[in-house]
């Protein structure tokens, strides 16, 4: 193996790693926002219930 090669394959083992963070920070964030989103339609829903009651 060449050393164009090793730092190809170093570079590519790089990128997809930084990916992967990117990718984990978004789900998480997602998941952050979505749990808040549930909460505020859970209590909108509630309501709506409450006043057809």
């Amino acid at each position: 193996m060449t050393t164009y090669e090793r730092m190809k394959r170093l570079a590519e083992k790089r990128l997809i790693e930084s990916q992967d963070e990117r990718n984990t920070r978004e789900i998480t964030m997602t998941e952050g926002g979505a749990s808040e989103l549930d909460n505020m339609e859970n209590g909108f829903f509630k309501s709506e219930l409450e006043t057809i009651e």
